[in-house]
């Protein structure tokens, strides 16, 4: 499956995200040394704040809807004639599983499971002077942060993702416990993986989501990349290894030194 909030040119997207990184961390030294980012499972990122939903139980209540339902879902497990369809969603309609309160939480887990097994995370931020950012993810401005053309990226088959801003709120969004329709699929899908707890909300973060792609790590081409700031406590010798692989894998890429001043962040042109 593939969704993107509409065509990247014509729409809200920015048009270069930045992704914090530590130099300390091999893992995230690939981006600039391997000209690679990582896909994380949803769970691996953070597992107490992602995946911030909750399930809507309220449709199992209206029994016309769960015959529906079940009705529509049958062939799916091998029933096709009319008979076997209303046999099948009858039946289900007063013995199914999730009619068993004690289940729901079951459900919940498992819907949580299955997110963090087949899907695969991106994050990046629309903002490169993000102090909190900076300290979170840039190594309290020992690190890097890399600017990258989201228009590019999207172009590479192999990131076939969803693409969306994240949606930030008080209380956890709701999602129906069972969908009717593929577009009632494709919201929670986006419910889903795409909401966080407004606390994260000046992180301004958007997210590329692949589906059932094995893959974590992607190679991308030279022209994903748009520019990049070193932090404002970066080590001389971090700077000079950084500087030293921009010359030699990037010799066009801008570079930008941070600036720190009273909590607010400036830039400094290097190259």
């Amino acid at each position: 499956m593939y969704f993107q909030e509409t065509d990247i040119e014509n729409s809200s997207m920015p048009e270069v995200i930045y992704k914090y990184r530590t130099w300390a961390n091999k893992n995230h030294k690939k981006v600039i040394t391997e000209k690679k980012i990582y896909f994380a499972s949803p769970l691996e990122m953070e597992e107490m704040h992602e995946l911030f939903f909750d399930v809507d139980f309220s449709r199992i209540e209206d029994k016309k809807l769960f015959y529906q339902y079940f009705y529509e879902k049958a062939p799916q497990r091998g029933y096709f004639t009319h008979e076997e369809r209303d046999r099948v969603a009858k039946y289900m309609v007063e013995h199914s599983p999730i009619l068993n309160p004690e289940n729901r939480n079951n459900h919940q887990e498992n819907l949580r499971n299955d997110l963090d097994k087949y899907t695969s995370v991106f994050c990046a931020s629309e903002h490169k002077n993000n102090m909190n950012l900076w300290n979170q993810f840039g190594g309290n401005h020992k690190g890097f942060c890399i600017g990258l053309n989201l228009k590019e990226i999207t172009k590479i088959p192999q990131i076939a993702s969803s693409i969306q801003k994240v949606q930030y709120s008080k209380e956890k969004p709701k999602v129906n416990v069972f969908t009717m329709n593929q577009f009632e699929f494709i919201e929670k899908f986006m419910v889903s993986l795409f909401s966080l707890h407004e606390m994260f909300s000046d992180e301004d973060e958007l997210r590329l989501v692949k589906v059932f792609m094995k893959e974590k790590e992607n190679k991308l081409t030279d022209n994903c990349f748009r520019e990049l700031i070193l932090g404002a406590n970066i080590s001389d010798k971090d700077r000079g290894e950084i500087l030293q692989i921009v010359d030699e894998n990037f010799p066009n890429l801008p570079v930008e030194q941070a600036i720190e001043k009273e909590g607010k962040i400036d830039f400094e042109k290097i190259k």
